[in-house]
This record gives C-alpha cells, sequence and structure tokens, in this order.
C-alpha cells in the first residue's frame, strides 16, 4: 500500500521527503479528520469501562491534534475546537468558496 502511494506522485516529487510523508499519512488515513471522526462518535461500547473509553476519546483527541498540526497546547486545542465550529456554523456556499 504504501508503494502504491509512492507511484501516485508525480515523478518530481518522489524524492520530497515531505510530500510523500503527506501522501503516506493520506494513503493509510493517518490525517486529522479519521482521528477527528473517531472522536466525535466514539460511543461507550458494550463492557467497556469508563476509564478504557476515557482512553480511547485522549489518543482520538490527541491524534487529531497533532494530525491538525495546531500546537499541542491548551491554545492550539480551543483554535481546533473553535475552526471546528466555525466550519460547522458556515453555510455550504461558503464553504466551498
Amino acid at each position: 500500500m504504501g508503494y502504491e502511494a509512492y507511484l501516485k506522485l508525480p515523478y518530481f516529487q518522489r524524492d520530497d521527503y515531505e510530500a510523500l510523508k503527506e501522501a503516506l499519512l493520506v494513503q493509510f488515513e493517518l490525517t486529522a479528520e479519521p482521528y477527528h471522526k473517531k472522536f466525535r462518535g466514539s460511543r461507550l461500547e458494550r463492557r467497556e469501562t469508563y476509564t478504557n473509553i476515557c482512553d480511547r476519546l485522549d489518543k482520538y483527541l490527541r491524534r487529531w491534534l497533532a494530525q491538525s498540526r495546531m500546537p499541542e497546547t491548551f491554545e492550539g486545542l480551543i483554535d481546533l475546537v473553535l475552526s471546528e465550529q466555525l466550519r460547522d456554523c458556515m453555510t455550504q456556499e461558503v464553504k466551498y468558496m
């Protein structure tokens, strides 16, 4: 699978570490959005303790924050949540301008 991401890159970008890294993150769904969805969509599973779900939520939130390229600080978390809420408040026309 990783080789497929490499092959999809334009020839001139194949030696570019950052371009390859980004392609691999997308290929393996290690970007911010899957972690955002997992964080927001998490529910207590059968036989799961509150400690377990708290650990899971913590992992998803930290990965969402890290992959969003926000600083892993309180201010970074505020920026992440505010940008998400602002996006949700936008009309369809504004979102895709």
